[in-house]
């Protein structure tokens, strides 16, 4: 137990306690201190936390003359259970796995509990900012309206830090054996990409599964209602059996409900523990090794490699090359702008194609007229919001110099202008944000065009804004990590997710792409023109806001990084 004490802090001293260090140390009036970066993001989130707090209060005052209040607290226990093992199945592969103090901690005299341990705490501590977000503000607002004792109190305190231990457990358990099974593979990168994929399906596939309870007919529901005694709770908690005595022993104030529930979680800890000691040193060794295939080349196939390229263009490969072979960098800075329209599209074709709506959606779009102003309009305006809010999910030019680390002086030694690294590190922010969102927008525009007449031209002003509106959330993101990079790190993890720069630039970006949306729809309501001249209007405004704010970020960055040590 000692030895995993020591470790635990070590791992938090070098990890979760430098979350808002910088590598310009001799640049102290340049830093963003640690407790203002929190409180701008605690005004940031305070709009959502005043919504969940409302949640907990109305769910209550809703529920409870049914005698169904502890619903309330099943749905949050369960959303922040899969929440805690959505977001922490990739963070357990990567933690447990893919830092840079594996081998060295392999060969210490340490038993593998101790060090799968120390991991799990760290990963733990990790959840906890999102958990603690996400369920204490509705807590509290279920407990004011329900007038709750201190027993309430007491146990929802316990409740907050025990909730994410079980799904954090089952991430782990199901790491380990991804690891074990797959030890042979020689691109580890393979397996960060199983860890993300696994936890896809598993979050469709319970998707799929709850939006049958949303089949159940009326009376059935009325029925179950009317019965009260909470009889809904527990309909949920299959996969999480322990949250069933979690939500009785705090709406019952159960003692013995409480008890059950920390039994449970203990015996799943114990039980983790033991599967650790057999399988995590056998999937943890040769992680950090690398393989290279032997291929031979033809006198083509080497003009072709060795094919001159401009400074530029070169930098742009490295930066896209360094960030598809680095799974963390991918997964954490990129992958998002790809994945996430496909969270929206597939759960609502999915229950399209259940309730037989499919050709009923297909019916109503025959119906809409797509060459009418109004219906182009729309049609600009969703896709150009699109674009605009998209961005809070790049974070490509975001991390670009955080992500350079001890390796900046490479920044000043090479040959090649300030201007045109730093452009090239834009542009693979924009390169992804492009290929994803707008990309999607693109496809989606041209079966309206292919299938229900929409105008041709509409593919312009959608492709132009969707450009301006990429480049200015990169250029936005990019000024942030200029103004504050964090290049004191020992993993690649650390740069990326303990970056508090990639979240104060998100809020910033959800803020402008917002607030330029709201604009746009405000000037179209007010200016009476024609869709095709308001279309270039605003295509133009947006060109001209992202070359503003190209010319100024530019300049900044190069006398930034001539300052920089």
């Amino acid at each position: 137990m000692r030895k995993y004490l020591i470790l635990t802090g070590k791992l938090l001293k070098s990890g979760l306690g430098d979350m808002t260090a910088s590598g310009n140390s001799k640049k102290k009036k340049r830093r963003l201190s640690g407790a203002a970066v929190w409180l701008i993001l605690l005004v940031c989130l305070l709009p959502m936390i005043g919504l969940l707090y409302q949640a907990g209060a109305g769910a209550y005052d809703l529920l409870a003359p049914m005698g169904q209040e502890g619903v309330a607290l099943d749905f949050a226990f369960f959303a922040g259970s899969i929440m805690s093992f959505v977001l922490g199945f990739p963070m357990i592969i990567s933690v447990f796995y893919m830092t840079g103090d594996v081998e060295k901690l392999l060969y210490m005299p340490l038993y593998p509990w101790q060090i799968v341990g120390a991991k799990f705490t760290i990963s733990l501590l990790y959840t906890y900012l999102t958990s603690l977000y996400f369920l204490c503000p509705f807590l509290v607002g279920y407990g004011a309206a329900s007038g709750a004792g201190v027993l309430y109190w007491i146990f929802m305190v316990i409740a907050v830090l025990a909730v994410p231990v079980m799904p954090l457990v089952y991430s782990a358990i199901i790491s380990m054996i991804i690891m074990r099974v797959f030890k042979r593979v020689k691109n580890k990168d393979f397996l960060s990409i199983i860890s993300v994929l696994v936890s896809i399906v598993f979050a469709f596939g319970l998707s799929s599964a709850m939006s049958g309870m949303e089949e159940m007919e009326g009376e059935a529901l009325a029925a179950l209602l009317m019965q009260g005694r909470n009889s809904l709770m527990g309909i949920m908690n299959g996969i999480f059996p322990s949250l069933r005595f979690l939500g009785r022993s705090i709406t019952e104030g159960d003692f013995l409900s409480m008890l059950i529930f920390l039994v449970i979680t203990a015996a799943a800890v114990v039980v983790f523990f033991l599967i650790a000691q057999r399988l995590y040193f056998a999937g943890a060794m040769g992680m950090r090794e690398t393989t290279a295939r032997r291929k031979g080349i033809s006198d083509k196939e080497s003009r072709k490699i060795s094919r001159r390229k401009s400074a530029r263009q070169a930098y742009v490969q490295k930066e896209l090359r360094l960030l598809v072979r680095t799974p963390i960098y991918f997964m954490n800075c990129a992958m998002l702008v790809f994945l996430w329209p496909l969270f929206v599209i597939i759960p609502v074709g999915i229950q399209l194609a259940r309730e037989g709506g499919l050709g009923d959606l297909g019916m109503i779009f025959g119906l809409i007229d797509f060459r009418s102003g109004t219906a182009c309009a729309l049609v600009l305006f969703v896709g150009l919001c699109v674009s605009l809010i998209s961005g809070v999910f790049n974070y490509v030019a975001g991390t670009s110099i955080s992500r350079e680390g001890k390796n900046f002086a490479f920044m000043k030694a090479i040959p090649v202008p300030y201007r045109t690294q730093l452009l090239a590190k834009l542009l693979s922010g924009v390169y992804i944000g492009v290929a994803g969102t707008t990309l999607y927008c693109v496809i989606l525009q041209l079966i309206l065009i292919i299938g229900f007449g929409l105008p041709a031209w509409t593919l312009i002003p959608t492709v132009i804004g969707g450009v301006a509106a990429n480049m200015i959330q990169s250029l936005l993101q990019f000024f942030m990590d200029l103004f504050h990079p964090k290049l004191s790190w020992e993993s690649e993890q650390q740069a990326v997710k303990q970056n508090m720069n990639v979240v104060v630039a998100m809020f910033l970006s959800m803020a402008a792409g917002f607030g330029l949306a709201f604009l746009i729809f405000w000037l179209y309501g007010t200016v009476r023109m024609p869709v095709a001249a308001f279309s270039a209007l605003v295509c133009a405004g947006l060109v001209l806001i992202a070359a503003v704010l190209y010319a100024g970020v530019m300049a900044y960055g190069v006398r930034r990084i001539r300052t920089m040590e």
